[in-house]
């Protein structure tokens, strides 16, 4: 199983990573472009989670909700 996670677009991929690019070639242009906007999400999220909503076995929606969280040094003295 391939593992998506967020990581800096500069830097060369990973042995492994090397087999998913192979495997995306084969896809239809509109799928790829698909895989592309949810590794954008993974890549721009800090905090917060991305739903995937797939009707008859199509991917149809990616949903991102960010949470942003308070700095725990604001307010104490």
């Amino acid at each position: 199983m391939t593992k998506l996670y967020a990581e800096p677009a500069n830097q060369k991929p990973a042995p492994g990573e090397r087999i998913v690019e192979e495997e995306l070639k084969t896809l239809p242009e509109d799928e790829r472009e698909l895989v592309r906007q949810v590794v954008h999400a993974l890549r721009t999220i800090r905090y917060g989670s991305i739903l995937l909503t797939v009707h008859d076995g199509q991917l149809v929606e990616i949903s991102k909700s960010v949470r942003i969280r308070k700095s725990r040094s604001i307010g104490k003295e």
